[in-house]
């Protein structure tokens, strides 16, 4: 029998709303995920952020004692002379005389006053010629001193002494979509799998998940049912449908014990079965 438009309408509309309410859930949860997953990405930044401040004074206080180990005094000015010692007597002419006794060395000077505290070379960018010993120049982001008159550049050999290397741009979170196996990851990696979000502990993690992973956000569990809504306003009076087919005579199918109504459309509805009716008849009346 063909379905009634009524009921087709309100099977539509009943499959409509289903839909919109899963599409409203899923689009609630993807957004739970991406905030949770926003929330650690931010954390690890400021993570990564003290990290460097506490580097770089790491770094100053080395470049500091370093200095000072290089800095010292110029030496106090030597002491005068003792005066000669006396001549030892002569020997009889013709044969040389016994030596005298030598002359006593003369009385040590007074120690020197300290001299002024040495002051570092002012620090230069490298250029290539000529750079004396003692001077000290950046070059490449470290800090040199030369060891002795060289035109090598810094780092090439061994004329040059290290004050201070260059530091190293450490790596911070990096977000590489849906999880692939069989593709390389590396150490703070991000990740998303079977609705939550993983963040690789080290270079060439494995599998995940895994040992290689942490789990940084998951899919949330399905919330209990909101309070209704308010009732929407009343729509639109719809356009005029189809009149409702009606009875408009019977074709009995005597073969099959079946009367067969005839609509005012023309089509024919669903036969009503009345074998059963006349057995049932037959038994309860003999």
């Amino acid at each position: 029998m063909t379905a009634h438009p009524v009921q087709l309408d309100a099977l539509r509309e009943a499959l409509g709303h289903v839909i919109a309410v899963h599409r409203e859930q899923w689009a609630r949860e993807r957004a739970l995920i991406e905030a949770q997953a926003q929330a650690t990405v931010a954390g690890l930044r400021a993570e990564l952020i003290e990290l460097r401040a506490a580097f770089r004074d790491e770094m100053q206080r080395m470049v500091a004692e370093r200095l000072a180990t290089v800095c010292d005094g110029t030496a106090g000015s030597q002491g005068e002379p003792g005066e000669p010692g006396a001549a030892g007597p002569t020997g009889p002419q013709g044969e040389p005389g016994e030596p005298g006794p030598a002359g006593l060395p003369g009385a040590k000077g007074e120690r020197g006053e300290r001299g002024v505290d040495g002051m570092l070379p002012l620090v230069q960018a490298w250029q290539a010629g000529v750079h004396y010993r003692g001077n000290v120049v950046t070059d490449r982001g470290a800090t040199w001193q030369a060891t002795i008159d060289t035109a090598e550049r810094p780092g090439d050999g061994k004329q040059w002494n290290s004050i201070a290397a260059a530091g190293v741009d450490a790596r911070g979170p990096q977000v590489r979509g849906l999880y692939e196996p069989g593709k390389d990851y590396w150490r703070l990696d991000i990740v998303a799998l079977n609705g939550g979000s993983f963040i690789a502990r080290r270079d060439e993690p494995g599998p995940c998940p895994g040992d290689g992973w942490q789990l940084i956000a998951s899919q949330g569990k399905k919330g209990g049912q909101g309070e209704p809504g308010p009732r929407g306003e009343r729509g639109e009076r719809g356009d005029q449908g189809p009149a409702v087919p009606t009875i408009k005579q019977w074709r009995i199918d005597r073969a099959a014990f079946a009367a067969v109504p005839i609509l005012s459309d023309g089509g024919e509805g669903a036969p009503l079965q009345l074998r059963v009716l006349f057995e049932q008849y037959q038994v309860e009346h003999g």
